[in-house]
């Protein structure tokens, strides 16, 4: 029996179902289970928009909405669009031990429904009752792992984060979720807060004392010549202190996979938003990624390590 895969389309009037019937064209021979949660007849109107015969035996499309008229721009029924496929799978994936795969959605409409949405990893981890603060988003680009220390915060509330015992912690997490995953003791490298490293004391006085580096675990890095000197070749994983030092990277060096590390289940997602000014010429490199990375790292009967 094929591991399922799981697919919340995102937004239908942005490019979510267009990545995923091309990267499904492209992929062939795949062996998983492939089923959506959206609207079947507008899959099969996408199919012919793009002149696409999809030749894979295991994808299914799950009726979870009905779509009226297609829109070319963000609106608050594509965001409830978005949200109900979102919680179909999640509850499929909880259900089934699958793979969760998340299309891209505009933020912005969906906290016009849902005030509080900060982004689909904090509200998967509301929906399952875990804390946003034990799950790492990371980052897969060029056989490397970048994981996140803080999310989606203003940079200005990162310092509020810094000490100890929430670096340590999460630090924690992020090695035993790549050891999972390589089968091995990831050798980590871990990005300074400040310019030029230690100069402004932060990464010495906070943090540094309580942390054992070894041949595993090495830092702390200037982020622009960790990259800069190509550094990031010696290492599994990276330690990023706040998002755009870690997604910066992932962008230029990528396509990449975004992952949602602690979760009890395999989140896999594109990198990008729902482009609605891209319909019909969007990049699929990403979602490419996502699927290419499952194969490579997870089981094929179990979804798991």
């Amino acid at each position: 029996m094929l591991s399922k895969i799981f697919v919340a389309t995102g937004d239908p009037f942005g490019i979510g179902y267009e990545i995923i019937i091309k990267t499904l064209k492209r992929l062939k021979k795949f062996p998983f289970e492939i089923i959506i949660g959206g609207d079947p007849e507008f899959f099969e109107k996408k199919l012919k928009d793009f002149k696409i015969n999809l030749e894979l035996k295991n994808i299914s499309v799950e009726k979870i909405y009905k779509i009226k008229k297609e829109k070319n721009y963000p609106s608050k029924e594509g965001a409830k669009y978005s949200i109900d496929s979102l919680n179909w799978a999640i509850e499929k994936v909880l259900k089934e031990k699958g793979i969760l795969f998340t299309g891209p959605v505009s933020k912005e409409m969906i906290r016009k429904i849902l005030p509080e949405f900060r982004g689909q990893t904090e509200y998967i981890c509301q929906k399952i009752g875990i804390n946003p603060f034990n799950v790492i988003m990371t980052f897969y680009f060029k056989e490397k792992f970048i994981g996140l220390f803080t999310q989606h915060i203003p940079l200005k509330e990162v310092f509020k984060f810094v000490n100890p015992e929430n670096y340590l912690k999460r630090l924690k997490i992020f090695r035993k979720e790549l050891k999972k995953i390589l089968k091995k003791n990831p050798k980590i490298a871990l990005l300074s807060l400040n310019p030029h490293s230690e100069e402004f004391g932060e990464e010495e006085k906070i943090l540094k004392k309580y942390i054992k580096l070894g041949k595993n675990l090495k830092g702390f890095f200037p982020s622009d010549s960790f990259f800069g000197y190509k550094l990031h070749k010696e290492f599994d994983g990276i330690f990023a202190f706040y998002h755009d030092q870690a997604t910066t990277p992932a962008k230029i060096m990528g396509p990449s996979v975004h992952l949602s590390l602690g979760l009890p289940f395999v989140r896999i997602s594109p990198d990008h938003g729902p482009a609605y000014n891209m319909k019909g010429k969007a990049d699929f490199g990403s979602a490419i990624k996502c699927f290419e990375f499952v194969k490579r790292y997870f089981k094929i009967n179990s979804g798991f390590p």
